[in-house]
């Protein structure tokens, strides 16, 4: 099990009367981030729990989104909205991220025993977390961060 984690436009689900749900409209862009994932080039991404947690933590970046009162993910189901000072924050841990790893690429490298070369599979989650946060802020009339 895991998240499904998308950033866009907000919508309100009213296919069910009696229950409405906040989604994202869903967006696909040729240039967006694409290494290898099912959902390559869209602003949907589907980790796992601890996939997720441990992305965040290792990014410097987990009180963004587990802060038990203002994280993007302090609620599940839920979404938060995508303001200016929230990208400037998101922005300023990727500089730190860059700068404590140096040379650092965004493309999931085998590390020999099955898995992935950490920092540079985080840095995957950062870029595509960088292109569809800048790109609702811009682009979207209610910019939102949804998790379900």
């Amino acid at each position: 099990m895991g998240y499904t984690l998308a950033i866009g436009e907000k919508e309100i689900d009213n296919s069910d009367p009696e229950y409405h749900f906040t989604k994202v409209k869903n967006e696909r862009h040729d240039q967006a981030p694409a290494f290898g994932e099912p959902t390559d080039h869209e602003n949907v991404r589907w980790p796992s729990y601890s996939g997720w947690s441990d992305c965040m933590t290792e990014a410097g970046m987990f009180d963004l989104f587990f802060d038990k009162d203002n994280g993007l993910l302090n609620e599940h189901p839920g979404y938060k909205i995508i303001t200016p000072a929230l990208v400037d924050t998101f922005r300023a841990r990727k500089k730190a991220f860059q700068e404590k790893h140096p040379g650092v690429t965004a493309e999931y490298l085998d590390d020999g025993h099955g898995g992935f070369i950490t920092p540079n599979a985080t840095y995957c989650r950062i870029v595509w977390l960088d292109y569809w946060l800048t790109w609702a802020l811009v682009h979207c009339k209610e910019p939102i961060f949804c998790n379900s």
